[in-house]
């Protein structure tokens, strides 16, 4: 498993919205695992229509902070 920092690193680096399933690759978490959170609202996440899609800055910032 990667180091936090280096995932964290990662993840700032996307340009772009994240995936569910990018986002549990690069965690090391299985996509059930990344959405019962989504649901349960402890990961920050955006729904545009029907999608999930996560911030890479803001979802940085939120593992960074759970760190701390």
């Amino acid at each position: 498993m990667p180091e936090p920092s280096s995932v964290i690193e990662a993840i700032r680096q996307h340009r772009r919205m994240l995936t569910p399933a990018k986002l549990a690759e690069l965690l090391a978490l299985s996509p059930k695992t990344l959405y019962a959170r989504v649901k349960a609202g402890t990961i920050p996440s955006i729904r545009i229509g029907g999608s999930i899609r996560f911030d890479p800055a803001v979802t940085a910032n939120w593992l960074q902070s759970k760190m701390a």
